[in-house]
């Protein structure tokens, strides 16, 4: 068991890519998934499978930490051509986003936000890891996690 008494976790673009894309895409519904970590957002980019034909998306959230748990509001969407995408091409992502984070361990999904109890979900791919995340910050490049003990 790992169990965090307090410290600070820097995660990278390369990191997301390798650990956590694969844990939260279905591969039929996104071809060449990565994630961008910008100033205050990470981006998940790859192409959407619409029907027959791929289509480049941008995918924005915002991550943050409130009660011990990661959160990730979701941002702009946007097509590979940088407009925004339609209001109904938003809500087909968002029901799909929900159906798949239901099947995650530790995650919840209300409206456009995405909760994650860290420990249930590192459980739930057989990680013992016992730590309470008190602040989440997005930098160019990775993302600095302060982390303590649990309460």
């Amino acid at each position: 068991m790992i169990k965090i008494l307090s410290g600070r976790l820097q995660v990278t673009s390369e990191f997301l890519d390798k650990h956590v894309v694969p844990l939260v895409v279905e591969p039929d519904e996104m071809r060449n998934p990565r994630m961008k970590v910008g100033e205050g957002s990470v981006t998940l980019v790859g192409d959407y499978q619409a029907g027959i034909m791929p289509i480049g998306i941008q995918v924005e959230f915002k991550p943050s930490a409130r009660d011990g748990k990661l959160i990730a509001e979701l941002g702009s969407i946007r097509l590979v051509t940088g407009f925004n995408a339609p209001a109904m091409v938003r809500q087909l992502l968002v029901d799909q986003m929900e159906v798949r984070v239901q099947e995650l361990p530790g995650t919840r999904m209300e409206g456009e936000r995405i909760e994650v109890d860290l420990t249930a979900f590192a459980q739930g791919h057989n990680l013992d890891i016992s730590g309470r995340l008190e602040a989440v910050d997005v930098h160019a490049g990775h993302i600095e996690c302060v982390l303590g003990p649990t309460v």
